[in-house]
């Protein structure tokens, strides 16, 4: 099994870049090999495009779409679940560190301390996902979600119509601080994203719609 750890990227901020910094050494010190899809910072951000150019580069058999913010200590137990579930979250509540916390974080590696908001229950899709590349390409996420919000929940909606029940871990994921992206609140992006999302949502129980969303989203929307 040969692994690839996908993070898309965009460098346009200096605490993210200061977080994927400090991720890359993370996993280095675990041997996993990281690619970087990284968009000119000049252009709109589309996360599925970012896992794209990363995917070109890779040959993995397996790969591990990871945010450049977030890090578990449990993604290995993930991985080893695959090729036996057809997708795998190594966690469940996400933990927001708080600026404090995650300036300790970065000088220390202890992720410990003040959180910015109450822990809250991961969505599949979000964060960090292990996945055969296969599978990847049946259900890819949708290139139309531009900017930030609701491609991780469409994308796990659609893993979960598509390919069945995944499997979830139980330990946390650290979420380093940064300032979040421009949006339209702190639950919608935009309401293009919006209105596409509730269309994956609607599609969970319709093969048929779902299939067709997939299809667009296959041919890079």
């Amino acid at each position: 099994m040969t692994v690839d750890v996908i993070i898309p990227w965009q460098a346009r901020c200096p605490y993210r870049q200061l977080a994927l910094d400090w991720i890359e050494n993370a996993y280095d010190s675990l041997l996993f090999d990281v690619v970087l899809g990284e968009l000119d910072p000049d252009r709109e951000w589309c996360k599925a495009d970012a896992v794209r150019v990363a995917l070109d580069k890779s040959t993995a058999d397996y790969i591990v779409i990871a945010d450049a913010d977030c890090w578990t200590f449990h993604l290995g137990t993930a991985i080893d679940m695959l090729p036996d579930v057809p997708w795998a979250m190594p966690f469940r509540d996400v933990h927001r560190l708080s600026p404090e916390a995650t300036s300790v974080a970065l000088q220390t590696g202890e992720l410990t301390g003040k959180l910015h908001q109450r822990p809250y229950l991961g969505v599949p899709g979000g964060g960090m996902m292990a996945l055969s590349r296969e599978n990847y390409e049946r259900v890819p996420l949708d290139p139309r979600f531009r900017g930030w919000g609701q491609e991780d929940e469409s994308w796990g909606a659609a893993l979960a119509a598509v390919l069945g029940k995944g499997w979830r871990g139980t330990e946390p994921l650290y979420h380093l601080w940064h300032p979040p992206q421009p949006r339209q609140n702190r639950a919608v992006g935009s309401e293009e994203s919006r209105h596409l999302r509730n269309l994956y949502l609607k599609a969970r129980r319709f093969p048929d719609q779902m299939d067709d969303l997939l299809t667009v989203a296959r041919a890079g929307g």
